[in-house]
Parts: C-alpha cells; sequence; structure tokens
C-alpha cells in the first residue's frame, strides 16, 4: 500500500527538460565553483561507522553477509553526498523495532559516479535475492543524492518470482540542482556525484523499475529544502523527471534531514502489517499514521 499524503500543493512549473537541447559545453570553472559552494557550507562527509559502530555495512567490495535466520525483510539504507548523519539516527531505532526484519547500510562514496554506485548497489541486491533462505522482501531507502543511486539500482536489479524490491526515496533532487550559471554535462550518471548532481537530469535519463521492484518519491520542497532550491530557470523537483513510480510531495517548510525519520517511521508500520490508513502532515511534518 503506498504512502499518502493526503492533499498537497504542486510542484512549482518549470521549463521542458534540458534534454531537448544539443550538446551543451563543459567548462570546468562550473564545477570547481560547486566544490567551493560545498566547501564553504563548512560540509563534511560522515563515515558510517563514526555514526553507527554497530551497523552492518555493505558496498561493491564488501557484499550482503547472510541475513539471521527468521528475517523476511532487509531494510537497505543509501545515504546521501555527506554520508551517514545524525538524519538516520531515529531512523536505525524504529527499524531496528521491526519484528523479523535485518539492517544494512549501503557504502557508496560521493567519489563515485551514480551509475557506477547504482549498478554496484544492484549487483548487491542480486546477491541478496539470490539466496534461498533469504528475505522475501528488501526495502531500500534512499536520501538526497542517494537516491539517484537507488533509481539507477532500480532498473538493472534481477528480482526472482515471489520476492520483491521496494525503494523509499527522501528529498532526491532527480533533476539536478544545476548549481552553476555554466551548461555542464547533460545526465552525468558517470560523472563522479560531487559534479553530476550540480548538473541537470533529463526525463531520459531514468529507465523503469524492473519487474517486481516498486520506486516510491517523498519530494521536499523549496524554500523548506534548500536542496531543492530553483536555480537559473531551473527546478531539481522537476516532476516529469525522475524514475517513475507514486510520487508525493512534502509539506511546504519540511525539513531535508527531519523528514527522513517521518518517511520511515510510516515505511515501517506498512511493513509490520499496520494499516497506516491516510497519512497527514503538519506544515513541518511530521507524518502521522
Amino acid at each position: 500500500m503506498p504512502l499518502s499524503a493526503g492533499p498537497s500543493p504542486s510542484p512549482s512549473p518549470s521549463p521542458s527538460p534540458r534534454g531537448a537541447q544539443g550538446p551543451r559545453p563543459r567548462p570546468a570553472l562550473g564545477w570547481l565553483a560547486l566544490l567551493a559552494v560545498v566547501a564553504g557550507a563548512g560540509c563534511r562527509y560522515t563515515e558510517i561507522r563514526t555514526q553507527c559502530p554497530t551497523c552492518t555495512v555493505v558496498s561493491r567490495r564488501v557484499p550482503s553477509p547472510p541475513t539471521p535466520p527468521g528475517t523476511h525483510t532487509l531494510f537497505l539504507l543509501v545515504p546521501g553526498l555527506l554520508g551517514f548523519g545524525w538524519e538516520w539516527d531515529r531512523p536505525l531505532a524504529r527499524l531496528r523495532a521491526v519484528p523479523g526484519a535485518s539492517i544494512q547500510v549501503f557504502d557508496w562514496r560521493p567519489g563515485s559516479s551514480p551509475g557506477r554506485a547504482g549498478r554496484d548497489l544492484a549487483r548487491l541486491l542480486d546477491g541478496v535475492l539470490a539466496v534461498a533462505a533469504g528475505p522475501t522482501q528488501v526495502v531500500v531507502i534512499g536520501h538526497s543524492a542517494g537516491g539517484l543511486v537507488t533509481a539507477r539500482a532500480a532498473a538493472e536489479v534481477q528480482v526472482p518470482p515471489g520476492r520483491r524490491v521496494e525503494v523509499v526515496n527522501i528529498g532526491t533532487p532527480y533533476a539536478g540542482m544545476h548549481t552553476t550559471p555554466f551548461d555542464g554535462p547533460l545526465d552525468a550518471w558517470w560523472a563522479p556525484t560531487t559534479l553530476a548532481i550540480g548538473g541537470v537530469f533529463s526525463a531520459a535519463s531514468y529507465r523503469p523499475p524492473a519487474p517486481r521492484v516498486s520506486v516510491e518519491s517523498w519530494i521536499t520542497p523549496w524554500p523548506g529544502d534548500p536542496v531543492m532550491k530553483p536555480r537559473f530557470g531551473h527546478h531539481p523537483d522537476d516532476p516529469r523527471v525522475g524514475p517513475g513510480g507514486a510520487r508525493h510531495l512534502a509539506p511546504p517548510g519540511t525539513d531535508h534531514n527531519h523528514f527522513v525519520g517521518d518517511v520511515v517511521d510510516a515505511v515501517a508500520a506498512r511493513v509490520e502489517g499496520a494499516a497506516p490508513g491516510a497519512l497527514t502532515a503538519g506544515p513541518k511534518g511530521p507524518l502521522r499514521p
């Protein structure tokens, strides 16, 4: 059952996807400006082990370990560009209370491209789903730029009959942030994520989810979420750009990081078999089953 947020404002209109344009120049100055903005904002990467020493960490080099007997749901968390920060503390506590569930965190690095990280995630999921005694469902939760990785994986993973994968993305700027007035490479899936997310993605960037995979997206709007700030006529939350599936607009004023806990609360209730009914949200959240 998909989550629902009740009536919510429609996303702001935006110009046609940039994919209709011809080749674009690729000046390095724009990307250097993006890196300067990130550095100037005091942003730093948070290692998974720093924030959660007890978490089970998987990656392209570290395969998913066997889940404990009786596990029917695997929650696979995919953090954003700045790593695994405090925004995951509350979700971890909630997911650990779900009976019959196991939790793993996918370690990908912003120096990696979203295309490569997405392919790595798909292969890791293939391995999980190939185990006969493994979980029957995997819930992949992506935050911010992590949603670019999960969207790519959703199109490539091979889910056998009798299993399913549910992808839930929160605050992902599917259309790219276009952080400088310079034109960078379009649909830069294979550029380092620190650069790719500062550019522009088009509708052609995304393929539909693979069979037995669902994608659900929660869009956190500007001005509550600075990640979604329109720049140079471009909207990172352009509703025409994304992986398909259910798409919900969070209420105005929703915080980019706090909202992770709100959505995870509802996802956990759904997995537990609770009937969440209509999920509502106040001016700044949270969702309430």
